[in-house]
């Protein structure tokens, strides 16, 4: 029982398959298929659901449509306490036969017994775990309810634990969508500046730009005194592990590439383990002291129209086709004839060039 408790935890963490797991749990009380699902009572919907047995897709199917439909056995199964095991044979008795769960849904499948536990509830959310049960191997015992509550201090923490993992999806979600619409390029790194998170003008940035680089998956600037400086800042930064959030700004100049402002913040967070992770926030900005004079030059050598050469300068800024349609007002197809244009009178052929040509200029007028 340890092993089959084990394996239901690994399966919560994503060490283990639900199909070994839940197998596992389906022959260990003689039952044709388990079903393991969080769902959400205010949205009345399946948040997870994963099964395994000898059903059909189409009747999984069947099932997953039948189960938001109100039948009596989820109600009783959301109604009951954490740990009381439902069982269908003392809750509907004889009546099951006439219901619509059992004619419309367990009966085609060859079921007729279920077993079902609440293993956790938190807040509208709730996971539950169901074993269907055959004609053949007969109804539940009283020593199956014995096994089940003895594998329930262990299935209930590996449910919470579930939750967790659930919570933190949707968190990641929420925040790479909220990172992608910022209009700031933002790079979130380990203390050793692996990178871990970047938006799409970070992205943009570091494919297109000669300052910032990536080695080996860790962010790094071209030249070495802007690299120790960065990793000394973010070493300055991070500071005591009692420390919380020391945002601190630092230029950093790489002669004849550039010049960037990168805001550095660290912040700590607790992963579903229960241990702490390290990460560095890094925004960046680039400090172009006579950008304005370069781009009047572009301007005059190339025939640049005044909005060609300011798409011309928000690529050299690092945003993307999408964002300087944005700031401006303009469509995307709009932004791309631009593009197009200055491409043409240019000479160049891609984005890295132009930027190569902006900040050689630049680097000629500092």
């Amino acid at each position: 029982m340890n092993r089959l408790a084990h394996t239901f935890r690994e399966a919560t963490t994503g060490v283990e398959s639900w199909s070994t797991a839940l197998t596992r749990m389906a022959d260990t009380f003689h039952g044709i298929e388990a079903y393991f699902t969080v769902w959400d009572r205010a949205l009345s919907q399946a948040l997870f659901s994963a099964c395994v047995g000898r059903f059909s897709p189409e009747a999984i199917d069947r099932y997953a449509r039948y189960l938001p439909s109100g039948n009596s056995c989820r109600d009783a199964l959301i109604r009951s306490r954490r740990g009381e095991v439902i069982l269908t044979q003392n809750h509907y008795g004889e009546a099951l036969l006439r219901t619509e769960l059992y004619n419309e849904l367990l009966r085609p499948l060859g079921a007729r017994y279920v077993l079902g536990v609440k293993l956790a509830d938190s807040g509208p959310r709730m996971s539950m775990l169901r074993i269907h049960r055959s004609v053949t191997n007969g109804p539940y015992s009283d020593e199956d309810v014995r096994r089940i509550n003895g594998l329930f201090p262990s299935l209930s923490h590996a449910a919470q634990l579930h939750f967790d993992r659930l919570r933190l999806a949707q968190m990641e979600g929420v925040a790479t969508a909220a990172l992608d619409h910022l209009q700031v390029a933002v790079i979130v790194v380990g203390r050793d500046r692996t990178i871990l998170q970047l938006n799409p003008l970070a992205e943009n940035i570091l494919a297109n730009d000669a300052v910032l680089i990536v080695r080996e998956n860790r962010l790094s600037f071209a030249t070495l005194d802007a690299d120790a400086k960065l990793q000394h800042s973010i070493d300055q930064a991070c500071g005591s592990p009692e420390t919380v959030w020391q945002p601190s700004v630092v230029e950093f100049r790489c002669t004849g590439a550039g010049s960037y402002e990168v805001s550095i913040a660290p912040f700590r967070s607790r992963d579903f383990r229960g241990g702490i992770s390290e990460a560095v926030l890094l925004t960046l900005k680039r400090v172009d002291r006579k950008t304005e004079g370069v781009f009047d030059e572009l301007r005059t050598d190339f025939g640049l129209t005044k909005t060609e050469a300011a798409v011309a300068e928000q690529i050299t800024q690092g945003k993307t086709l999408q964002q300087i349609a944005a700031c401006n007002s303009l469509s995307l197809n709009t932004v791309k004839t631009h593009l197009k244009a200055v491409f043409a009178k240019m000479q160049v052929h891609s984005q890295s060039d132009l930027v190569r040509i902006v900040l050689g200029r630049h680097s000629r007028n500092n």
